[in-house]
């Protein structure tokens, strides 16, 4: 452990050098800038600078609407790391008695992992679409009525809120990191508690 501290304090004393070497240090969130300044890095250095997108082909798209009768479609776009969560959601959905369906779309390189979420998938009735590419977003979001971000580790600016955005799909995400600065609870979305694999079971119904 005194080793590893140690360590620890070599890194921070070569991370410090490097950051006085920049003049400027553009962040597009403000959580980032928040960790940036508790990493050691001098506020008036930083500049917030919010990323743009090109989503033209998405804002395109018609908005949800409800039909009697028909299940809430939820989904997942992105990557399978494990700090996504995916395995949160997938828990979550499990204990619906029915009126929502889930779609996961998206990859990784950790592969044990990707087929315990396959496996998963079947175990709950949620539906398994693999990997997918940007050209196919506009049919994935047009099938959807709300994309789930349920990160159990800090995220900063994850394009897919943007994309669901664009699309005028409200995004359900986990109230950590930088999320809550792009999802507005009540407004463009909802948040719930990280790892919370109750939050499907409440917010289904308020869709």
């Amino acid at each position: 452990v005194k080793e590893a501290g140690e360590q620890r304090a070599d890194l921070d004393r070569l991370r410090a050098t490097a950051y006085r070497a920049f003049d400027l240090v553009l962040a597009p969130s403000r959580f980032l800038i928040d960790e940036l300044v508790r990493g050691g890095f001098e506020r008036e250095r930083i500049e917030y600078a919010p990323l743009g997108f090109d989503n033209a082909d998405l804002a395109a798209l018609p908005p949800v609407r409800r039909e009697p009768g028909r299940a809430v479609r939820f989904a997942f776009l992105g990557g399978l790391g494990k700090h996504k969560g995916v395995h949160v959601l997938l828990d979550a959905f499990a204990r619906l008695s029915g009126g929502a369906e889930l779609c996961v779309w998206g990859g990784s390189s950790d592969q044990s992992y990707v087929e315990r979420l396959r496996h998963r998938c079947g175990e709950v009735g949620a539906q398994w679409r693999g990997v997918y590419e940007r050209p196919e977003l506009p049919q994935i979001l047009a099938s959807v009525d709300a994309l789930v971000v349920p990160s159990i580790w800090v995220e900063n600016y994850p394009l897919v809120i943007h994309e669901g955005f664009a699309a005028r799909r409200p995004v359900l995400a986990s109230r950590l990191g930088a999320l809550p600065e792009s999802v507005q609870d009540g407004v463009n979305g909802l948040l719930f508690a990280p790892g919370d694999g109750r939050f499907h079971m409440i917010y289904a119904g308020a869709l």
